[in-house]
């Protein structure tokens, strides 16, 4: 997909399937079900049960993502999490072969068990990477941080202080953060705090000045800096385009 584009769901027409979708280029947000977010970067492996709303925002590169849809979960995976699951492959040729033995198998003719094979075999590598995930007490402290980041993201001033409060250096901090949420705690603040904006200029007469201090931006040039280079307008355009 190209840099910066998007898609969503219509309202009307959810997916009554399930889904799996891995990200093998690029960068992506997806926000399911209009509150969970999910930053999505090479090696980004999702389930997304039936009747989710998604959105996908594509990042400044472009990205490539592959998708199955499917409608029997029962069998493929005996201990499924009907939620759905994620998980981060670091090293994610193996997964990309599994994925284009799949694609040759359910586009080479009626053979179901051979597609039905390799679909269960991805479902179990990420219900195995899913699992260790989600267990590490690390990951569920860092995914709350996450929480109180998108609803409070001008409270967050030095991601230090942020390495500080969990007991570990700098960059230790940086490197675990990015394997749970898929990019930086920098560029995380940065789409919170923009993400905030956009909601207060869809949603409010405050000025433009106002929610760039509210979202935590000390100046405006740097607010509407940021502003445009993530959206391609200025606040003032977005507010217009209404």
């Amino acid at each position: 997909m190209p840099a910066k584009w998007s898609w969503a769901t219509p309202r009307d027409e959810k997916f009554t399937d399930w889904d799996l979708w891995f990200l093998s280029e690029g960068e992506a947000t997806l926000t399911l079900n209009d509150s969970i977010r999910t930053p999505l970067r090479r090696g980004s492996m999702l389930l997304i049960p039936p009747n989710t709303d998604c959105d996908i925002l594509h990042g400044d590169k472009p990205s490539f993502i592959s998708f199955f849809h499917f409608d029997i979960l029962h069998g493929l995976l005996p201990n499924a999490n009907h939620t759905g699951m994620h998980a981060f492959f670091r090293e994610p040729s193996f997964i990309e072969t599994m994925i284009q033995r799949l694609w040759e198998a359910t586009h080479s003719g009626p053979n179901d068990d051979e597609s039905r094979m390799w679909l269960a075999s991805l479902l179990n590598e990420l219900s195995l990477k899913h699992a260790r995930y989600e267990e590490n007490p690390l990951t569920q402290a860092l995914r709350h941080l996450g929480d109180d980041i998108r609803r409070s993201p001008e409270d967050i001033t030095l991601v230090s202080d942020l390495a500080t409060n969990f007991q570990l250096s700098h960059s230790h901090f940086i490197r675990v953060f990015r394997r749970v949420h898929g990019c930086s705690p920098k560029a995380f603040i940065v789409q919170a705090r923009l993400e905030r904006a956009c909601h207060l200029l869809n949603n409010s007469r405050i000025s433009i000045t106002s929610i760039a201090e509210e979202v935590g931006y000390s100046d405006i040039f740097s607010f509407s800096k940021q502003f445009r280079s993530r959206y391609g307008l200025s606040p003032k355009q977005w507010r217009q385009s209404l």
